[in-house]
């Protein structure tokens, strides 16, 4: 993993070694619990964006809503997002370029739990 933690890793290891942390530490560590959570949660957020996405066609296609105690709202949003190529394209490549400059890039982290 890499990060930046104030902790030595020597000093880490160690207390890892022993088996016990110190309540100084405890915020600072990444618990296998953790680790575990978030690899389950992981397969619950597919499901949810596969079932998602299936309503959405059966929204879609108009299909009827079964009736009972639960009812779904619908609300449509618009956004656009256009590529560098696209700029260029409308604007010329130093126009392009020239915005581009002036957006701060957005950082991204991807986090992947794995078995060892």
């Amino acid at each position: 993993m890499s990060t930046s933690l104030t902790a030595t890793p020597s000093e880490s290891a160690a207390y890892w070694l022993r088996g016990a942390v110190p309540p100084e530490m405890l915020a600072r560590v990444i618990t296998q619990d953790e680790l575990r959570r978030l690899r389950d949660l992981r397969e619950f957020v597919r499901e949810h964006s596969q079932l998602r996405d299936t309503i959405k066609a059966k929204v879609l296609a108009n299909a009827p809503l079964e009736a009972g105690t639960l009812d779904l709202q619908v609300t449509p949003t618009t956004q656009r997002s256009f590529s560098y190529e696209k700029l260029a394209h409308l604007l010329g490549e130093q126009e392009a370029d020239r915005l581009k400059e002036q957006i701060e890039p957005t950082i991204s982290y991807r986090m992947e739990v794995i078995d060892l």
